[in-house]
């Protein structure tokens, strides 16, 4: 039965490039197909968006409905319902792997996000990332001002202020942008740690350097942070943010400094 582990991981390898392919091929779908058709069917702008982002949720979770029927990987979930009934509120998570935003989004319905610019460039992306009407991560008051409208409005804003993927087994670091729109618009923060092991489409790893076992993802749903008392308690708002950066950066690490502990006395090592 030595050969098992070795079929298993040949069956996920073939999975995870299934479920790829499924992925990038409804992105295009959505874009050629579905989005032209909603625009043709919705005259308001406003019922034409939430259309596009009811769409891409059902789409998110659909896609991660089917890659855990294949096995590619596992995925638990814990106080999502917080993130349905939230409104109008930052939603800051770590980023340790690719498909951090699709496992989130599709617990959120109606959600917007900002993303990286270079996805407005990528073939298979920059249809879905236009018709949901998603933010660039720029920065300057023209941002803000564009984040405090839609989070004005009740819209929940999906942040991954790393700007990239953790490497594995680093602290998570912190910009300073996610915190900079929370005390300018005086809006909450809803935290939620993403945990994954084995790490499994980390930052500079190609899709199919899978691990040797299954992968387990958690999403974590912690804390709604008022920024108030903090900008009511700082001689500025850039004091505030850069308070508020430390805080939260302290918070998302706290799980992943657990996990290296619970490692190190699984191990019988002391963890510092």
């Amino acid at each position: 039965m030595r050969w098992l582990p070795a079929i298993d991981w040949l069956w996920r390898l073939i999975a995870t490039a299934m479920g790829f392919s499924l992925f990038g091929l409804g992105a295009l779908l959505l874009a050629l197909l579905c989005f032209p058709l909603i625009n043709l069917l919705s005259r308001d702008s406003g019922v034409r968006k939430r259309r596009v982002k009811r769409l891409i949720n059902l789409t998110f979770r659909t896609f991660t409905r089917i890659v855990t029927l294949l096995g590619v990987f596992r995925v638990e979930f814990a106080g999502t319902d917080r993130l349905r009934s939230d409104r109008g509120c930052l939603i800051i998570a770590n980023h340790p792997s690719l498909v951090d935003f699709v496992l989130l989004g599709s617990q959120v319905p109606d959600c917007d996000c900002i993303v990286k610019q270079a996805l407005w460039s990528n073939p298979f992306l920059k249809g879905v990332v236009s018709a949901a009407d998603y933010l660039p991560n720029s920065t300057g008051p023209a941002m803000i001002e564009r984040c405090r409208q839609r989070l004005a409005a009740g819209e929940r804003l999906i942040v991954f202020p790393e700007g990239t993927r953790t490497e594995p087994g680093q602290a998570v670091t912190l910009n300073r942008g996610a915190a900079n729109i929370a005390v300018r618009t005086g809006r909450p923060i809803r935290l939620v740690h993403i945990h994954c092991q084995p790490p499994v489409f980390t930052r500079n790893t190609p899709w199919y350097r899978i691990p040797a076992q299954q992968p387990r993802f958690r999403i974590e749903v912690g804390a709604l942070i008022d920024p108030q008392p903090l900008i009511d308690q700082s001689p500025s708002l850039a004091v505030a943010a850069r308070t508020l950066t430390r805080e939260l950066q302290q918070q998302l690490n706290r799980p992943l400094q657990r996990e290296a502990e619970q490692r190190g006395q699984a191990h019988g090592l002391s963890v510092q």
